[in-house]
């Protein structure tokens, strides 16, 4: 939008818009969208009570011993019992980090206005164009005001991100980690995801330094519930992990397109066969 046009809207119209534009808002909107898909998924399961795997095997369907061998990857379908308690335990964690992301943004919104139809035309309208929050808490990611120059408003006054931990970019409350971010370490890896108070938290994905990616549940700092793990050979294995450990059922999908059921108890394989040559 030009100047112009945000110049003609009226003081509430470009509160709403700066506000919106903000990309702390854009973060918490998008937390609250995948939090929302995560609690129907958790529901739909908790109705059912049951949990489809796809089983693959490769079978030879040659009609005689002697024949040529005839290797078909053949699939089915079955139903595994889930374990009611845990999963919903799992929905309710993401029902209370929905409530408590929707209560923060009703209120980081309301700040947002009240501070935006104070402004000047040129100020707010700054703002819009940098998504920066003009005010501070729950995972604005934002701290004390600073002069930017640009060529349109020479003294726009806007918000800079406040002083993030070593390798961290993101949202932060009170000096800690919080919300969505992107922590790299020392090592090579990276983590992207869901913050609370400092630990991971949430949904996100763990990028090792030799290609392994783990992507699912955390809650304090460790893996806890549904996980897809991917292995640079091409390996994939999904299944439930608690506190990092594997831990029930799971399905392993080899490079060939096969699959394999597995079941852990603390990380213990107690049945399952793995991949030829596997690297899991």
């Amino acid at each position: 939008m030009k100047s112009d046009e945000f110049a003609a809207l009226s003081k509430y119209e470009r509160a709403s818009l700066v506000c919106g534009s903000t990309d702390s808002h854009r973060a918490r909107s998008s937390q609250l969208a995948s939090l929302s898909e995560l609690i129907e998924q958790q529901n739909a399961l908790l109705k059912s009570g049951m949990r489809t795997w796809t089983t693959c095997r490769m079978v030879n369907e040659s009609e005689c011993a002697i024949c040529t061998p005839k290797i078909v990857n053949r699939c089915t379908d079955g139903a595994v019992p889930i374990d009611s308690n845990y999963e919903a335990k799992v929905r309710d964690d993401y029902v209370s980090q929905y409530e408590a992301i929707k209560s923060s943004d009703s209120a980081e919104m309301s700040r947002c206005s009240q501070l935006v139809l104070q402004m000047p035309v040129s100020e707010a309208y700054g703002l819009y164009l940098s998504g920066l929050d003009p005010v501070g808490g729950v995972a604005s990611g934002v701290s004390t005001p600073n002069t930017v120059t640009t060529a349109e408003n020479p003294t726009v006054v806007a918000r800079t991100k406040a002083s993030q931990p070593q390798g961290y970019a993101g949202q932060m409350k009170d000096g800690s980690r919080h919300g969505v971010g992107t922590q790299s370490y020392g090592n090579g890896d990276k983590y992207y995801g869901d913050w609370r108070d400092d630990m991971r938290h949430g949904k996100g994905t763990y990028f090792y330094n030799d290609g392994r990616v783990y992507e699912g549940a955390w809650v304090a700092d460790k893996l806890d519930g549904y996980v897809t793990q991917t292995f640079p050979s091409g390996e994939i294995y999904e299944g439930f992990m608690k506190k990092d450990q594997l831990d029930g059922y799971g399905v392993l999908t080899c490079p060939d397109g096969s699959s394999f059921d597995f079941y852990y108890e603390n990380g213990k394989r107690v049945s399952g066969t793995y991949c030829p040559k596997s690297s899991y």
